[in-house]
């Protein structure tokens, strides 16, 4: 009996694990995290090339992501 539990949960285990890697995958992936950003002068722009023309600095954290 117990060794068919601790099967039960090492599959468990096994499958949450596959599943997570998966979902962070498909996240990773499809989001363009690369436009993140935050203009350190106050102003609101919609892209970070729209603030860098415009001579904003900016912090871009969404390249660290």
């Amino acid at each position: 009996m117990m060794h068919m539990i601790t099967t039960m949960v090492g599959i468990n285990v096994l499958s949450v694990d596959v599943v997570s890697e998966k979902v962070i995958w498909i996240l990773t992936t499809l989001i363009d995290f690369s436009n993140l950003f935050i203009a350190l002068d106050g102003g609101s722009y919609k892209t970070l090339v729209e603030a860098q023309k415009a001579g904003a600095a900016t912090l871009n954290y969404g390249t660290f992501i």
